[in-house]
């Protein structure tokens, strides 16, 4: 579930940038879900406000 504060943030940003580029992504275990979710949040954002997102592993 996302947070109340996550959503605008997310949003914010996505509104602001036409392109968001993010590197050295880590690969998330399962003890990592809430970091996963907010990262899928992010993408999620940048795909509704069809904003380009170029993501690059670690």
């Amino acid at each position: 579930m996302t947070s109340r504060l996550e959503q605008p943030i997310t949003l914010t940003l996505a509104s602001n940038f036409p392109t968001l580029m993010i590197t050295d992504i880590p690969v998330l275990s399962l003890s990592e879900k809430d970091q996963a979710r907010h990262f899928i949040s992010l993408l999620d954002a940048f795909y509704e406000t069809r904003r380009k997102i170029i993501c690059l592993p670690a």
